[in-house]
C-alpha cells in the first residue's frame, strides 16, 4: 500500500510542472504526515530597491487545509518538532530554516526561523535547500487531498499535493465494487 501511494504521489507530482516550489505531504505509519519540499525551477528575483521588510516563510494554499475556521484573529499556529527544511536568500547568503505553520482566515505559509528582514539591497531570491522528508503531527485528516496550488511573489507557483490516507483508498475500492455487483445483478 506506501508502494500505490508513493506512486499515486510521483503522478501528482508531474502535474504542476509550471510550479517553482512543489510540496509533498503524504501519511505515515503512525498516524503523522510527511512533508517533503522541493525547488522545481528557479524562484522569481523581486526587485526591492528602497523597500525595507520582512519574509515570513514560504506560502501556502488556504485549500490544502481541512480546518473549521473558528473566526477572525483565529490564526493557527505552531513550530515543528524538525525543521522541514532550509531556505538561503541568494544576495546575502543568509539562511533560514522551514521551522513553523501559520494558518491564518486569508493566507498561511510555512514560516521562516528567524523571520528574514530586508532593506538596502537592490534584489532578493530564494532557494529550497535539497529535500529530505521529514515527519510531522499533522494529521492527515487536517488536509485536504489533491493538488493546490497558490501564487506567491516570493516563490513563484507554490503547489501542494496531498495523497490521501490508504484507508480512503480502501474505501474507494470497496464503493466501487459494490457498484460493478449492483451493475452485474440487473
Amino acid at each position: 500500500m506506501k508502494n500505490l501511494s508513493f506512486l499515486l504521489g510521483a503522478i501528482l507530482l508531474v502535474a504542476p510542472a509550471n510550479a517553482a516550489v512543489s510540496v509533498l505531504i503524504q501519511p505515515d505509519a503512525i498516524g503523522g504526515t510527511l512533508f517533503t519540499i522541493t525547488q522545481t525551477a528557479p524562484n522569481p528575483l523581486l526587485g526591492v530597491g528602497g523597500i525595507t521588510g520582512y519574509v515570513s516563510g514560504v506560502d501556502l494554499p488556504l485549500s490544502m487545509f481541512n480546518i473549521a475556521n473558528s473566526g477572525p484573529g483565529s490564526a493557527i499556529q505552531g513550530t515543528f518538532p524538525t525543521p522541514l527544511g532550509s531556505a538561503t536568500e541568494q544576495s546575502t547568503s543568509q539562511s533560514f530554516s522551514l521551522a513553523g505553520l501559520y494558518i491564518g482566515d486569508t493566507a498561511a505559509w510555512i514560516a521562516f526561523a528567524p523571520v528574514f528582514t530586508f532593506g538596502g539591497q537592490s534584489t532578493i531570491q530564494f532557494e529550497i535547500d535539497v529535500p529530505v522528508p521529514v515527519a510531522t503531527p499533522i494529521s492527515p485528516a487536517a488536509l485536504n487531498p489533491g493538488v493546490h496550488t497558490v501564487s506567491s511573489i516570493l516563490f513563484g507557483n507554490v503547489t501542494v499535493t496531498v495523497i490521501p490516507e490508504p484507508s480512503v483508498f480502501g474505501f474507494a475500492a470497496c464503493g466501487a465494487l459494490a457498484l460493478l455487483r449492483r451493475g452485474r445483478r440487473r
